[in-house]
């Protein structure tokens, strides 16, 4: 991850690095304090799912890739890093895959879920790190967060 900061006596932006984030999906709150992510942790099965994507054959590939991104969505914990300290906290939530960050005001995260062994739609969860996930939506058809009015 970097900052892109405008330096107040040059014309050009200032490239920097902010910090290392350990998986994929990364989201800045309102105020650009803190980052929200999907934490991957390493593991033997999804080594072995990744070798698998690596070694299959072009025509299976997609479907390997997309196994692969199902394993990881229901593995991965949603981390809150604040960037100026670098402390990371993890957000409470019980056999979910998630995907689809959005950080909205005082901490919230928003995301999409479903079960992970139930293949139900997904709907949308609130979490904190002072809160365990629950669902703000319910019923058929997927959802997906894309935007909190940040007030």
């Amino acid at each position: 991850m970097v900052s892109l900061a405008n330096r107040s006596n040059e014309a050009a932006l200032a490239v920097r690095p902010v910090a290392d984030l350990a998986g994929y999906g990364a989201v800045f709150s309102p105020d650009s304090a803190t980052v929200a992510y999907l934490k991957i942790t390493p593991s033997p099965e999804l080594n072995a799912a990744a070798a698998v994507v690596g070694r299959a054959p072009a025509a299976e590939r997609a479907l390997r890739r997309a196994m692969l991104n199902n394993r990881l969505a229901a593995t991965s914990t949603i981390a809150l890093r604040d960037l100026a300290s670098g402390r990371e906290t993890a957000i409470a939530v019980e056999n979910l895959a998630k995907a689809s960050l959005v950080m909205g005001p005082g901490g919230a995260v928003f995301f999409s879920g479903a079960e992970a062994a139930a293949g139900a739609p997904q709907q949308i969860y609130r979490a904190s790190d002072a809160r365990a996930a629950s669902a703000i939506t319910s019923g058929a058809g997927d959802k997906t967060p894309v935007l909190v009015n940040a007030s």
